[in-house]
């Protein structure tokens, strides 16, 4: 399956992760509600090229069969996976706090300027470098997997 962003299923991606009670307990890792809607925001900016590019810590498995097998829907993204920090080291970054309404209004900046093609490639640190059509997909199932994270299973595409 394929499944992109589009305004429509990011509305109700938005409205499920609005829902998540800020003590909820994730089912697995450590990020608290704020925590995830901090992260999710800063993915998202990541896209837009904001912030310094993040280091290449992928390999031939990740860039070419884990991003196909992920960006099409074939398999679930994994748990706890620890992003690289800018500088290159193996470590959890720092995730800030954020809240609803700054991920809707980044979502929604995101999606203008996806529509807009205004967006171009930026590399991710285990797929390598992303077309704009691919961070849409990343975007998709990123924010599902987070969602079941906090127990608010998305809806079937």
């Amino acid at each position: 399956m394929k499944q992109t962003l589009t305004p429509d299923i990011a509305t109700e991606m938005l409205e499920r992760l609005g829902g998540i009670p800020r003590q909820a307990s994730p089912r697995w890792g450590k990020m608290n509600p704020a925590q995830m809607l901090g992260h999710l925001t800063e993915v998202f900016q990541y896209s837009m090229g904001e912030g310094q590019d993040m280091p290449f810590a992928g390999n031939l498995r990740s860039r070419f069969l884990y991003k196909h097998l992920l960006l099409y829907g074939i398999a679930d993204f994994p748990k706890n996976v620890r992003l690289p920090d800018p500088g290159g080291a193996q470590a959890q970054p720092a995730v800030g706090d954020g809240n609803i309404e700054q991920l809707e209004a980044v979502v929604k900046q995101y999606l203008d300027r996806y529509e807009a093609h205004e967006l171009s490639a930026r590399i991710h640190p285990f797929f390598g470098m992303m077309s704009p059509k691919k961070w849409s997909k990343f975007h998709f199932y990123h924010t599902r997997h987070h969602m079941r994270q906090f127990g608010m299973e998305p809806s079937a595409p």
